[in-house]
């Protein structure tokens, strides 16, 4: 049996795209390697994985039709969380019954809480980030309160040059407007 090693990218395009690209490398290396998206968004993808290592895509209900989106941020994300929870489980138990049960879940970092899904089923989790380490390193620093702001049009950060407001990640500067979405992405 092959070594098969599922992930599982928060889905949006900015986060699949990566993950995808990891997968096909990790494909390459003869592993088999299950992509897992949302149904919500799984009827917009178009992927190619090229070549005869081919990955195998499946989908999971996230609890929402295409495109919907909650009045309430923070209600829709702890559905999403309850209801891809439950679902990944099941996916991932699915798959431990065949000739290749699953080694490890690569998640996206964004999405903690499935280091617990691992848990439960007993196979390591592994936090993939999607993004750039200095992006990274801004979230942090958000979150510590480390962020000086030395005028209104720059900023600077502990080992990094001065940078313009412009170069902040669009969550920081109106982190009010989306405070649940910034939590997800610091936390």
């Amino acid at each position: 049996s092959k070594k098969h090693i599922l992930v599982f990218p928060f889905p949006a395009q900015v986060h699949i795209n990566p993950l995808l690209q990891f997968s096909k490398r990790l494909s390459s290396k003869g592993l088999k390697v299950t992509l897992i998206t949302t149904t919500s968004v799984s009827n917009s993808m178009h992927i190619h994985s090229g070549g005869s290592n081919s990955i195998q895509i499946e989908s999971i209900h996230d609890g929402f039709n295409s495109g919907e989106l909650g009045d309430n941020i923070h209600s829709h994300l702890n559905h999403f969380i309850t209801v891809v929870s439950q679902n990944l489980i099941e996916l991932a138990e699915k798959h431990r019954n065949s000739s290749d049960p699953p080694i490890v879940l690569v998640y996206d970092a964004i999405m903690p809480w499935c280091l617990d899904v691992a848990q439960r089923l007993g196979i390591p989790g592994a936090a993939f980030f999607t993004q750039m380490c200095g992006v990274c390193a801004i979230y942090y620093h958000q979150s510590e309160g480390n962020l000086k702001v030395r005028s209104s049009m720059e900023f600077d950060l502990l080992s990094m040059p001065v940078m313009e407001i412009g170069d902040l990640p669009s969550l920081i500067p109106d982190c009010d407007l989306y405070p649940s979405f910034l939590s997800l992405m610091v936390n």
